[in-house]
């Protein structure tokens, strides 16, 4: 019985057909279109990918090396082609980022959902992408059919040797007959029970049914693109599920330019292999009906090889295929002469044992060379444990000064369940990623495995494409408070919850789409196509009070230790840089605060010198006007910059070594408590005098110790302080430069509690040290010219049984 070629197992594949590829997608596009149309009217699934990455530097690998640049998401160069016939009801996998199209993709996934087995491949580039991927379907058990005319790549020297190179052993090469728009696709085998039109089949005729490629009539490539001709090979046919006789008939020659018996031209990675002498066949009890040959090319099916006017074997059957006996057979061994391929002693495909004489084959083309002979005897000197000491090498934390790689690692890929396995749908891993790619079932099994569960989210993060909607009204659940999103369910008018389950009535409004301006389908709202989204809230319902001023303090250590590493001349050069770039509107205030035994305060006005106020009692702070310290940026940008060109020289001299940070951010807490802001905190020394001061926990005798004490804070000063600035909406970022001990698992509560950033620089020396300098450079560049959002709450909602996070732990602002 011949192999089943039911159409629903197929599925085209279209390869990067987009504008960075147009000089060579534009010769196939045509022929390409009637493919995808004819697939289209025989229900065979339509798959278009789109090559595009976005962080070229992170999820690029080695195509950066290779070639230089990349195709960003979202660029013009992504965009599939307008000549292409893409519709709606196609599949897109838009983010394929390596040449091989299953490669952190959910293609695999995909078209085993589709029940798929036969792949035909199509697209650009022929050698790159189209080869590369054809061979990853092949080692996933994919039958795969290459269409010569339906890829292209910079050169036809380039096309034809990767056409030669798939034929020979990992796919069907074929060719669509222009113009042909009228094939019919059928099967005889699915289609037996057919009355009208069917004829008897007789397995041995030299008149094979008419078997079709799903996407176009098919033909073999040009003879110049044949493999080396395979002799002395013989065919027979599988075992049949069904009633069979047995018998040994003689083979039979086929005509040059048809197809071998049955009607299967076989390509030429063979299994096994058989004399014309004697072979055993089996034959049906009842006759197979199809449709009568009418021409050469239909008689051309969907095994067709480059080879043809050859008789071989069978492929091997599909383990999907239910009408074959699933019976393995090992594959042929090669002799280290190159003279002969035999296949190991057993039984062939619903055949007898094969006799001695039918192993040889002497067909062969392509004879091994003796140096690959020279170098089978070295491999048994190969160590394979020799290279565990360095995968297994032990990395003491406590020091390593960099024990995790600077090369970010690109995360899983997440493959949701349909019809949520959009792209759209899918949250970007940059913005929201949770640590485990699954949620363990209980918390035992969580414990055991003992792994981090947490979700690492990123706000306010620069997104290329970022969908931002203005609505009167946002859908929120009655319950929960939860956002309406891809993944709630719609009935009748209602929307189910997918946090806590409950139907809510569907506005009226919700059915009219603001980017399209038409009233219609609610799930076609940004809401329901996009999982990140940005709301141009309305004021009166989402804000406590009238927006305030952008507000920067700035709190800078200079004590003598930081003078002399140098990092106020960077700090002047970079704020003189970005001081017309820091974000806000022309109300945006600044201020400056000195620390080191005392605290220094300036007053800058136009047109006037800098005034320096000078508090010596930093236990007890008593703060000078407010209105002396806090200026508008707009009325005193002279003032500022002037202040700034004589801030190294002003403290050059200092020889004071201590430092009273924790005062310093009090004051600054103080002169801005009424209407928020951030406070940016430089610190180079231990804070050891005025309010939190510490003293040095630091003992190399405890280095070894089971118990690292110093991993915890010493104190609770900067955590409380830290969360009376989050009340009032301020936020603490701390930059520490240099090796001496500071305390830092104290220190930093003030940020960590008060959702700011720590920036950490142990080998930072202005004179001995200039990529550490130039780091510093970059990242306060960054710091002050980056997004900011003022007076934010941050409230992550999950479904029950995972955990609930109380709203003080979650407010953020900043």
């Amino acid at each position: 019985m011949r192999r089943s070629t039911s159409l629903y197992k197929y599925a085209l594949l279209v390869i990067d057909m987009q504008e960075e590829f147009r000089q060579c997608a534009v010769k196939i596009v045509n022929q390409l279109n009637k493919t995808i149309q004819i697939c289209r009217q025989n229900n065979v699934p339509v798959i278009f990918t789109q090559h595009g990455h976005r962080q070229p530097s992170i999820d690029a690998g080695q195509l950066v090396e290779q070639w230089g640049s990349v195709i960003e998401y979202g660029s013009k160069e992504w965009q599939m082609m307008p000549e292409v016939d893409l519709l709606p009801t196609d599949y897109i996998i838009s983010e394929k980022r390596r040449y091989d199209a299953f490669y952190g993709t959910v293609l695999g996934e995909m078209l085993r959902k589709l029940d798929v087995n036969t792949l035909a491949i199509s697209g650009v580039m022929t050698n790159l992408c189209c080869e590369t991927t054809t061979r990853s379907a092949f080692v996933r058990d994919f039958r795969v059919f290459f269409l010569s005319d339906g890829t292209a790549t910079v050169s036809e020297e380039m096309h034809n040797a990767s056409l030669l190179n798939i034929s020979y052993g990992f796919a069907t090469v074929l060719t669509s007959l222009p113009g042909n728009n009228s094939m019919k696709m059928t099967d005889p085998v699915w289609n037996s029970s057919r009355s009208a039109g069917s004829h008897p089949v007789n397995l041995f005729s030299n008149n094979p049914p008419n078997f079709a490629m799903p996407s176009a009539q098919l033909q073999p490539p040009p003879a110049n693109l044949l493999p080396p001709p395979l002799s002395i090979v013989n065919t027979a046919v599988p075992k049949s599920t069904t009633s069979l006789v047995q018998g040994s008939v003689p083979s039979f020659p086929v005509p040059s330019g048809l197809p071998s018996m049955n009607g299967l031209v076989q390509p030429p990675n063979l299994s096994t292999f058989r004399s014309e002498d004697l072979f055993t066949d089996v034959a049906l009890s009842h006759p197979v009906t199809a449709a009568p040959v009418t021409n050469v090319a239909q008689a051309v099916s969907n095994f067709s090889s480059s080879t043809v006017g050859k008789t071989f074997p069978p492929l091997l059957p599909l383990p999907d295929d239910p009408h074959f006996v699933k019976q393995h057979v090992p594959p042929p061994t090669v002799h280290p002469s190159g003279r002969s391929m035999s296949s190991i002693s057993g039984h062939g495909i619903g055949s007898s044992p094969i006799s001695e004489v039918q192993h040889n084959f002497t067909g062969l083309q392509y004879p091994i060379s003796s140096p690959i002979n020279s170098i089978i005897p070295d491999m048994g000197n190969l160590n394979l444990n020799a290279l565990s000491p360095t995968r297994t090498a032990v990395v003491d934390l406590l020091q390593e000064k960099h024990p995790i790689p600077s090369e970010c690692l690109e995360p899983p890929v997440v493959i949701l369940p349909r019809p949520y396995d959009r792209d759209l749908e899918s949250s970007d891993s940059s913005v929201l990623r949770c640590t485990l790619a699954a949620v363990p079932e209980s918390p035992s099994v969580l414990k055991k495995c003992r792994l981090p569960l947490g979700l690492i989210v990123h706000p306010f993060k620069d997104l290329k494409k970022l969908v931002m909607v203005e609505t009167s009204i946002i859908v929120r659940c009655r319950s929960c408070r939860a956002y309406i999103n891809p993944y709630v369910r719609f009935v009748d008018r209602n929307w189910n919850c997918n946090i806590c389950g409950r139907a809510n009535r569907l506005p009226d409004e919700f059915y009219y789409n603001p980017q399209t301006g038409k009233v219609g389908d609610p799930s076609l709202r940004p809401e329901i196509q996009n999982s990140s989204i940005e709301f141009i809230a309305p004021a009166h319902e989402y804000e406590n009070r009238p927006p305030q001023p952008a507000c920067y303090i700035f709190i800078l250590d200079v004590s003598a230790r930081a003078v002399q590493s140098g990092y106020l001349v960077i700090f002047r050069d970079v704020l003189l840089e970005s001081l017309r770039l820091l974000p806000g509107d022309n109300r945006t205030i600044i201020g400056f605060i000195a620390v080191d035994s005392f605290l220094h305060f300036f007053q800058l006005r136009e047109n006037l010198k800098p005034k320096e106020f000078v508090v010596s009692d930093v236990d007890d702070i008593v703060m000078p006007s407010k209105s002396f310290l806090l200026f508008y940026l707009d009325d005193s940008i002279n003032a500022v910059e002037s202040f700034l060109n004589d801030l190294p020289e002003r403290f050059a001299d200092n020889t004071d070594p201590k430092c009273a940070l924790g005062s310093a951010i009090i004051a600054g807490f103080e002169l801005i408590a009424t209407i928020g802001g951030r406070l940016t905190v430089f610190q180079t020394v231990l804070p050891d005098i005025g309010n939190g001061s510490l003293t040095s926990r630091e003992d190399p005798n405890l280095r070894a110790a089971k118990e690292v004490t110093n991993m915890s804070a010493a104190s609770d000063f900067y955590k409380n302080l830290a969360l009376k600035c989050t009340e009032r909406m301020i936020a603490v970022d701390l930059f520490v430069l240099g090796d001496s001990y500071v305390d830092l698992s104290t220190v930093c509560d003030v940020v960590t509690y008060s959702s700011g950033s720590v920036y950490y620089y142990p080998n930072f020396d202005a004179c001995s040290n200039p990529m550490e300098m130039e780091r510093f450079r970059s990242d306060l560049g960054r710091y002050l010219r980056r997004k900011i959002g003022f007076e934010a709450v941050m409230r992550i909602r999950l479904s029950y049984g995972m955990l609930f996070v109380k709203p003080r732990q979650i407010e953020s602002t900043g």
